[in-house]
């Protein structure tokens, strides 16, 4: 899939003030949600560009893009974000002159993960083909290729003609995938926990999800971060012992009975595997 709803129309350098606001403030530029996602192997298509920010910079960070003149806060779009209340937290900004591009910048604990901890550099912010999966490490071998090294390989292409940076100066990175679903399993059970607090009933809010373990009765609602968790689970196979063997062992001790858990009500769909495709 082409990245186009996200890169399409825009000019190359079109993220240049945004790392040069990030550098101003000597702070690294970490990407989350489905922009990470999509060098994490899972497929997406991104509606913001999404970058973890450290709270005590957060506040500055926010200003000096107001200051600047060409951004203005923006409310945040919940239909893109499986209707996850929380994200209102998240200060969103849309850039008023130029390109149209709205930004969200997650603080560290909203997201549950901390800006300065083990990453991957990635050479920019979304890919051109469905996904890339940069820690090779984790590839499941099944199917298409998907990791960088394979698919440059097969001459596949993997960035868009239109790159975020005219000079590609400012490095980005992403958390590494065992950080983000440990995150993403802190920020599920911190809304389980507020369900309960607030009285909310599983029969109420229960709501359809693309995966078997969301429509299990242990679940209080199908939310942003369990349906993140589930595509981990569905791109890269987790639910197979090899896969659970390079990811458990970085699971954090509270997460890691509810993690096990997850992965054996997991039921894969039957799927038709196409692993000989050429020409692409």
């Amino acid at each position: 899939m082409d990245q186009s709803t996200t890169t399409g129309g825009l000019p190359a350098g079109y993220l240049d003030d945004v790392c040069s606001i990030f550098d101003r403030h000597n702070h690294p530029i970490v990407l989350v949600e489905q922009c990470a996602m999509l060098w994490m192997g899972i497929p997406g298509t991104p509606a913001d560009y999404d970058f973890l920010v450290r709270d005590s910079q957060l506040d500055d960070i926010v200003a000096a893009f107001i200051a600047s003149g060409e951004w203005e806060h923006a409310e945040q779009d919940l239909s893109a974000h499986f209707n996850d209340s929380h994200v209102k937290k998240v200060p969103r900004l849309r850039r008023s002159t130029r390109e149209p591009i709205h930004i969200s910048l997650w603080p560290e604990k909203l997201y549950f993960l901390a800006v300065d901890g083990p990453k991957v550099q990635v050479p920019n912010v979304v890919v051109s083909w469905d996904c890339v999966l940069m820690e090779e490490h984790f590839d499941p071998g099944i199917g298409y290729p998907i990791t960088k090294t394979a698919l440059e390989a097969r001459k596949t292409r993997i960035l868009p003609r239109q790159l975020a940076q005219h000079e590609n100066t400012s490095p980005i990175f992403i958390p590494t995938i065992p950080r983000v679903i440990d995150a993403l399993l802190d920020q599920d059970r911190y809304r389980h926990d507020h369900a309960r607090g607030s009285g909310l009933s599983s029969d109420k809010n229960k709501t359809s999800s693309t995966a078997g373990e969301n429509n299990n009765p242990d679940n209080i609602l199908a939310n942003r971060p369990a349906e993140h968790i589930t595509s981990f689970v569905e791109c890269l196979y987790l639910e197979r012992p090899e896969q659970q063997a390079k990811l458990l062992p970085h699971i954090s001790a509270h997460n890691l009975s509810t993690m096990e858990a997850r992965l054996a009500r997991f039921r894969r769909r039957p799927t038709i595997v196409l692993d000989n495709l050429t020409g692409y």
